[in-house]
């Protein structure tokens, strides 16, 4: 049954404006459990959808952050998701049960920006969320003795960007080489980071990203 649920949550605002969230999800109670968590964090207001595209166009104000709830991890459900979700015109993310290296890649290659585990979820939600709506991407936090993590697959683009970021070029000067927008690279950059962060390991700084570029392939260490 579709359902359209307005929380009106006080306090926590990023500015004056607040954060809004859209929560996609077709199970009810999971979604009022992640509103809970945000009202709890002081979010200023969720609201909760079904994969209704009527009820993802008949809202007031586009959140700043959607988050899908991928309870079924079979790909075609949570790309139907993640679809309802891209029409809200803002940053994804989403939320598995656990990392399967196959599900974060067909994700991130979908234009999800952030990714969390449920059990993340619980100390990490608020924080991903404002991330998002902000602008940047998010980098779950490495659990303490976690496995190593698969190569990050990057789209032919995201690679050439890898490249000449890790070279020193000045995100200008890489727009120019590829015949884009500063802003699009920033938001290869931004994908890139949130591959790497997604499968556990974390990629903040020029270095950082250089290092891991290393380990798989992209770039040949000097």
């Amino acid at each position: 049954m579709a359902f359209l649920e307005r929380f009106a949550l006080k306090g926590g605002n990023m500015g004056e404006q607040g954060v809004h969230v859209a929560i996609v999800s077709d199970d009810y109670f999971a979604a009022v459990g992640f509103a809970h968590e945000l009202r709890t964090a002081g979010i200023t207001e969720v609201i909760t959808l079904t994969t209704a595209a009527g009820r993802v166009c008949n809202l007031n104000r586009a959140p700043d952050c959607a988050v899908i709830d991928a309870a079924d991890e079979h790909p075609e459900s949570f790309a139907r998701l993640i679809d309802v979700a891209r029409q809200l015109g803002c940053p994804v993310l989403i939320i598995f049960k656990d990392l399967r290296p196959l599900w974060v890649k067909l994700a991130m290659d979908l234009g999800v920006l952030g990714v969390l585990t449920r059990h993340q979820a619980r100390d990490h939600l608020p924080i991903a969320v404002r991330a998002l709506a902000a602008g940047q991407s998010w980098i779950p936090p490495v659990a303490s003795g976690e496995s190593p993590t698969p190569t990050v697959h990057l789209s032919a683009r995201e690679a050439q960007t890898l490249t000449l970021y890790c070279e020193g070029f000045k995100l200008a000067a890489i727009g120019r080489r590829l015949q884009v927008s500063e802003s699009t690279v920033s938001t290869y950059l931004a994908r890139i980071r949130g591959k790497y962060g997604a499968l556990g390991r974390p990629v903040s700084t020029r270095l950082a990203l250089r290092q891991e570029a290393i380990k798989d392939g992209y770039i040949r260490a000097t």
